[in-house]
């Protein structure tokens, strides 16, 4: 047998394997493509039976159970299956409310799917944990609370932050108190979280302000900075206040934000006090600070730091002259360079907006 022939005979073998492997291979996921359209139909024929079981069957009531189509319990124990089924119940329990969420808890709690999520709770997979750890949260499995709460300081940023989300939609305000000993920075995405899923809860009188206000985790102090403005927590204006001495700018930045929202008397002239030594971003905050809680009293303060701004920030200041004084308008044009560009161009804009 030539070279070419055996070369020949070699090639089309491959090619024959090939072929085999790739029909074996659609066949396989053929099977599976079909295994998993049976068990679809299976998912959510039962939980749309969950969201519609009627109220007012009394047994199935009084047992806190789900009178089900098919019995789910032989299909369990199939990883794959369990982890559809899993998926499909939260997705569907994040969109729904009152009877129709409570059955399909009573569903997931019916068909043992907890045990299985606390088991993959010390999983090494991180994204897994994490997934664990919301789906506990959706579906307000209070009695994993202890669990969950050792993973509000992970080391791991997402588990991290789906653990705090968590506690808190367990046991609310309360479960803020992370904050005493976390060691890592919050980030603004973390924060806008946090307080997001806090706007979904009936505010209360929450404990720890004064300590995080204080903390040395400089990202806790702008957390409990926003936390006071937002549910104006003017008891603690005081410490507020110290923050506006803050070493980190942005810390001093949360805190002419939440001043501004837990005012007083005396709060217009301590922003004024620090408006020299502030960066520029902190500075147009006070500027926006003073436009909703100045009065004409600090109109001759805005008036005296005018020429020696930016463009940006004069208009900031001219916007803000007109919105605290009566008379503003006027003490803007008869302002000493008020025909000059481009604060001219500047005053017609803001007694534009006025009209």
């Amino acid at each position: 047998m030539t070279y070419f022939s055996i070369a020949l005979l070699f090639i089309l073998t491959i090619t024959i394997a090939l072929l085999l492997f790739i029909i074996l291979t659609l066949r396989i996921k053929s099977k599976r493509r079909a295994k998993y359209q049976e068990w679809e139909e299976k998912i959510n024929l039962t939980i749309n039976t969950a969201i519609f079981s009627d109220e007012e069957e009394v047994v199935n009531r009084m047992l806190n159970k789900i009178k089900l189509p098919f019995d789910l319990n032989p299909l369990i124990s199939n990883n794959r299956f369990r982890g559809l089924l899993t998926s499909k119940i939260i997705a569907t329990s994040k969109n729904l409310s009152g009877n129709s969420a409570s059955n399909l808890k009573k569903l997931y709690l019916q068909l043992d799917l907890e045990k299985y999520g606390i088991m993959s709770l010390k999983g090494v997979r991180w994204h897994i944990r994490a997934k664990r750890i919301q789906e506990i949260g959706v579906m307000d499995l209070k009695n994993c609370l202890d669990e969950v709460k050792k993973y509000t300081n992970d080391k791991n940023e997402l588990i991290r932050i789906e653990a705090q989300v968590t506690v808190i939609r367990l046991i609310g305000f309360s479960g803020l108190a992370f904050l005493d000993t976390i060691p890592y920075k919050i980030s603004e995405w973390n924060q806008i979280i946090l307080l997001r899923e806090l706007s979904h809860l009936p505010p209360e009188d929450f404990k720890g302000m004064e300590k995080w206000l204080q903390s040395t985790n400089s990202s806790v102090v702008a957390f409990a900075l926003k936390l006071a403005g937002n549910y104006h927590r003017f008891s603690f204006y005081t410490e507020i206040e110290k923050c506006l001495h803050h070493p980190e700018p942005n810390i001093r930045f949360e805190a002419i934000i939440t001043m501004a929202k837990v005012y007083n008397e005396k709060t217009a002239a301590e922003l004024k006090s620090s408006f020299p030594k502030e960066s520029l971003k902190n500075k147009k905050e006070i500027i926006k600070s003073l436009k909703d809680i100045g009065t004409e009293e600090d109109t001759p303060f805005l008036l005296g730091i005018i020429n020696g701004l930016d463009n940006e920030m004069k208009l900031l200041v001219a916007d803000a002259i007109v919105h605290i004084s009566s008379n503003g308008l006027n003490e803007l044009k008869n302002f000493s360079g008020a025909e000059d560009y481009p604060l001219n161009e500047m005053i017609l804009h803001v007694e534009q907006n006025l009209k």
